[in-house]
């Protein structure tokens, strides 16, 4: 069982990271864990780093999913 802190809401309960069902991104090598995996509990988004499968993950409401990918996808982040 994982900490409290690592702990999903959803609703009065929780989930547990490890309950959920994780995709990892398309752009991922097929053996390599370098990437970010995304599962998607009610309502929400769940990110993590596939390498820190324990770690909490970074919860993000679907509008900031949506907004997020869009600014990856226009490429508005400097490297």
């Amino acid at each position: 069982m994982t900490n409290e802190s690592q702990r999903i809401p959803r609703g009065e309960s929780y989930i547990e990271p490890s309950a959920l069902v994780w995709q990892k991104s398309s752009y991922s090598q097929a053996q390599g864990n370098n990437c970010v995996e995304v599962a998607r509990p009610a309502g929400l988004v769940a990110v993590r780093d596939s390498k820190l499968p324990d770690e909490p993950p970074l919860l993000l409401g679907r509008v900031q999913w949506q907004d997020f990918v869009g600014a990856v996808k226009a490429d508005r982040f400097a490297r």
